[in-house]
Order: C-alpha cells, then sequence, then structure tokens
C-alpha cells in the first residue's frame, strides 16, 4: 500500500493513491539502472552502451533466467500490485464505491495483462493474501484474460469520463479504453473474437479502407476495418529493415492484397501504368476473381490502398506518472 497505510485503512482513497505509486514504483526502479533498459536493448529501437548490468541478458540471451533482477523485480512488483487491487476490491464489495472499484480493476487488469504478455500463464490471485504461500500454480492464459477481460468491461463502465476524476492524473474511462485496445489485441490472437471488443478507432487509423474496393471485405487477418487516417512513413516501408528481414516482410508490412470476397468476379480495364480503369478504358481487359492480387486505382493510394501494419500494438499512456495523485 502507500507508506504507513496498511489493508485496515478506512480511507479507500489513500488506498487507490497507494496503487498509483506502487506503479510508479516499477518504472522508476533506481536501485538497477538498467532496468529501462531491458526493455530495449536486443531490439531495432537501440544498442547497449555503458551497461549496468540488469540489462545485459536481454542482448546476451544465452544469460537470461528468471534470477535475473529485471525479471524478478517485475514479476514481484506485479503481484504486489495484484495484491492492492485485491485488498480494494475486497473492500468495497458489498455497495462500495463502484469507481473505486473500477480504479483498482483497472491495475489489476495492467499487472496481469503484463504478467501473460511476458510469461503465458501465470498463477491467478484475485483474492489479498496476507500470509506467505508457497502451493501457487499457474493458470491457462485464457483462464487470465478472462479476468482482464471483466475487470476492463467494468472499468470502462464505472470510472469517471475524462475531466472528471479527482484529478487529471487519475484514472478515467479512456485510459481503461486504450488498456483495453491492447489487451484485446493481444487476446484476439488466441481467441478471434476478441477483435471484436478491441477500440476500433486506434487499428483503424492506420490501416486503410480496402473495403471500399469492390472483391474485398473485412477481414482482421489483414488488419480490420480501417479508414486511412495514417500512413507509415517512407523510413518504415523502404528503410528500417533489410531486404529478408522479416519485419519487412508482408506479414508485417502489408504491401499486396489479395481479393478475398467469396465468389467475386469481375472484368475491369487496367491502364498503361497498370492502375485498374473501367471495362474499356485501358489497355486490355482482364476478370479479377477471389484470389487474386488486388490492383488498385490510380488514386487509392490517398484512403484505400496503401502499405499498412496488420496490427498495431496500442502502448498504455502512462502520463500519470509524471502528474501528482491525490
Amino acid at each position: 500500500m502507500y507508506s504507513s497505510y496498511g489493508p485496515e485503512v478506512s480511507d479507500v482513497n489513500a488506498k487507490l493513491v497507494g496503487l498509483h505509486r506502487q506503479y510508479a514504483a516499477i518504472w522508476g526502479m533506481s536501485s538497477q539502472q538498467g532496468f529501462v533498459g531491458c526493455w530495449q536493448v536486443g531490439t531495432d529501437v537501440g544498442a547497449p552502451g555503458d551497461t549496468q548490468g540488469v540489462e545485459v541478458p536481454f542482448y546476451r540471451y544465452q544469460e537470461l533466467n528468471a534470477e535475473n533482477a529485471g525479471v524478478s523485480f517485475l514479476w514481484e512488483k506485479l503481484y504486489e500490485l495484484i495484491n492492492s487491487a485485491n485488498q480494494i476490491i475486497a473492500s468495497q464489495a458489498e455497495g462500495g464505491d463502484a469507481a473505486a472499484t473500477a480504479e483498482a480493476m483497472f491495475f489489476r487488469a495492467y499487472a496481469y495483462n503484463m504478467l501473460v504478455t511476458l510469461w503465458g500463464d501465470v498463477p491467478l490471485v484475485t483474492e489479498s493474501t496476507s500470509i506467505p504461500r508457497t502451493d501457487y500454480t499457474r493458470n491457462a492464459v485464457a483462464e487470465v484474460d478472462g479476468v482482464i477481460d471483466s475487470d476492463l468491461v467494468y472499468a470502462m463502465s464505472n470510472l469517471p469520463v475524462v475531466g472528471a476524476a479527482k484529478n487529471e492524473s487519475r484514472i478515467n474511462q479512456d485510459m481503461a479504453r486504450q488498456l483495453a485496445g491492447e489487451a484485446y489485441l493481444r487476446m484476439g490472437m488466441r481467441d478471434a473474437s476478441y477483435f471484436k471488443k478491441a477500440n476500433p478507432q486506434q487499428r483503424r487509423n492506420w490501416v486503410p479502407a480496402f473495403h471500399k474496393l469492390d472483391g474485398m471485405v473485412n477481414a482482421d487477418s489483414i488488419g480490420g476495418r480501417g479508414n486511412g487516417r495514417l500512413r507509415i512513413s517512407n523510413f518504415v516501408k523502404y528503410g528500417l529493415y533489410e531486404k529478408g528481414d522479416i519485419r519487412n516482410s508482408n506479414y508485417n508490412i502489408r504491401r499486396v492484397m489479395w481479393y478475398n470476397k467469396p465468389g467475386f468476379s469481375k472484368e475491369v480495364g487496367i491502364d498503361a501504368k497498370g492502375f485498374l480503369v473501367d471495362k474499356d478504358k485501358g489497355v486490355r481487359n482482364v476478370t479479377l476473381k477471389t484470389g487474386d492480387q488486388v490492383i488498385p486505382h490510380e488514386g487509392d493510394s490517398l484512403n484505400v490502398f496503401y502499405p499498412h501494419p496488420t496490427k498495431i500494438r496500442l502502448t498504455l499512456t502512462s502520463f500519470w506518472m509524471n502528474v501528482p495523485v491525490n
């Protein structure tokens, strides 16, 4: 909990402030200054410099194990966050403060989403414990996801709207929606039904409106229903990854698509540049069918057809770490 507050404290707001403090303590870890580097070294984001030590196994993979100080620290702190959230949820069970319960559920969902993302099956604990236990067993990801889903649905319904929380740094409905978008996109890789629950606007911004193309229908496997608000920069499309890098493949940056509407067949024209035009309006006619590669109109690159990421990994906004909480 926070400062001298314990499970018996009657002020639920103090307990909620404690959750924020625990969250901030994770990402403000100072005893191992290289902790933040654990998330960057070994990736295409950055390279190690004058390393502190804790981050070294994250690019010298043969040294990485559960005893690593960064790994064990995160595991321990996430479960501390869960235990504190469980205390608050239990204290508000009978006619309590729905908004307080929702804020605690948000943090519990955040912690479990990170745990299953990094570790897969993990122990699922929904009741607070005050005595040491050694009998924990791992629960399946699907079971943990069920709790994350339930917590976020409750949080999105019962948290205050933006601007109505006790402090601008406190959790609101939109923060819960953003976390839900991240969680549901991860869950959807295991169970496609969760894709329908993901916040659609975030993914739609990056994905072209390919559903406007005759012969195409919406499909989560190629990005879902987009509206073409944002496009990847030329640097990412052509300069970031070398030829042959899997991150530059069509599974990551989709440059071509195939007509996926069942039973589609249409005779069209092709102009001298290779773009789609009406039948008899180009240099030749062709018949397009389901499974053929999509041929765009010349003007489709603005909104309908352009290289796009199949899935966007949302990151949870954490600006409240830097704002006083009360």
